[in-house]
């Protein structure tokens, strides 16, 4: 029994119906019934409106995150804890050992303990005031609060656990320049994006080892920044000759870079990214593994509308748990400075 093509004579026929017959009817098709014929109606087609709206215009925008983030999920709300094994070496050659497996025993593994957190709104509409133009209202609100979804992850993720430089597992920040290594502007002066620093900051990746002296960079990258990097990230990209050379030496940075992402989140500063494949970095789990904003009706018995009549409230949110898991796997060209 659908509420959307259920009109209110309808309704009350089939009730009138039932109660003749006698017949039965189950709970939940009676609470769709009873949506279909009271003021409930509309708040309830407008959260599907809304809902559908939002969720189609987050599928339109760039999912190149993706690229660099493995994704899981979490059924739980409070905080995760996860083991991180930096390295095993190398396995045994069994013609060297009888033809037995040896025993491994795994290194100490270092627990990264992160926490699930929300993001979103409520957002409250006089509904007594919408007296026209009630769906193409509803239509511009659903874009706002698309685009301030994403707008907030997508500075979660190129921002708060990237360009900030946060604390990861082992108690430093993700680019620091004693314990990581992997910091091209540890001087915060600007580190032009051009084809020599290219080189020197994979040259940083390719001197990566772990404690068994173990060389662990990634054969390849992706290559990160803002729109102010836009022009030589793609001839870094897609030039077969060597940028800014006349006699036409090939361009040997670009096998090495998987492709470049582009966000308004990030300005001067560039970063390599590790193939998530070869080495894990950033890793988000969402909760219920819901990856799209969801949106929730306040319900009408609720104390906030009993004291504001003629308001509908709805909920916009989010839940997500990001947490870095290696070291190894982001390497910092520069930071958000203008090179002089």
């Amino acid at each position: 029994m659908s509420t959307a093509v259920l009109s209110r004579r309808e309704a009350e026929h089939l009730l009138q119906v039932l109660a003749a017959s006698g017949a039965s009817i189950r709970l939940d098709k009676l609470d769709k019934l009873a949506a279909s014929i009271s003021p409930d109606m509309v708040p309830y087609g407008l959260t599907n409106l809304i809902t559908a709206k939002i969720q189609k215009i987050y599928a339109s925008y760039s999912d190149d995150w993706k690229k660099i983030v493995t994704r899981g999920r979490t059924d739980y709300m409070d905080t995760q804890t996860i083991e991180i094994v930096e390295s095993l070496g190398m396995a045994d050659e069994l013609k060297k050992s009888g033809g037995e497996f040896n025993i491994k025993h795994i290194p100490d593994a270092v627990p990264a303990s992160y926490a699930v957190y929300g993001l979103g709104n409520l957002f409250e509409v006089d509904m007594r005031t919408l007296r026209s133009d009630r769906l193409g209202f509803f239509d511009d609100l659903s874009t706002r609060i698309a685009n301030s979804m994403i707008s907030r992850f997508q500075n979660i993720v190129f921002v708060d656990y990237i360009q900030d430089d946060p604390t990861i597992y082992d108690g430093y920040t993700l680019f620091d320049e004693t314990y990581h290594l992997n910091d091209l502007d540890n001087a915060g002066s600007g580190v032009a994006l051009n084809y020599a620093n290219a080189v020197s900051a994979f040259a940083l990746g390719d001197a990566f080892a772990d404690a068994q002296g173990e060389k662990v960079g990634a054969d390849k990258y992706w290559l990160a920044t803002g729109y102010e990097n836009w022009e030589p990230s793609e001839q870094l990209l897609g030039d077969p000759d060597k940028p800014d050379t006349g006699n036409r030496n090939i361009n040997a940075v670009r096998r090495r870079i998987l492709g470049t992402i582009l966000s308004h989140k990030l300005g001067w500063d560039w970063y390599l990214i590790a193939d998530p494949r070869q080495m894990p970095g950033l890793h988000m789990d969402f909760f219920e593994g819901k990856e799209d904003p969801q949106i929730t009706m306040e319900k009408k018995d609720s104390s906030y509308q009993f004291v504001r009549p003629g308001y509908q409230r709805w909920r916009s949110d989010l839940w997500v748990a990001p947490v870095w898991k290696s070291k190894y796997s982001a390497i910092r060209g520069s930071q958000n400075v203008q090179p002089s």
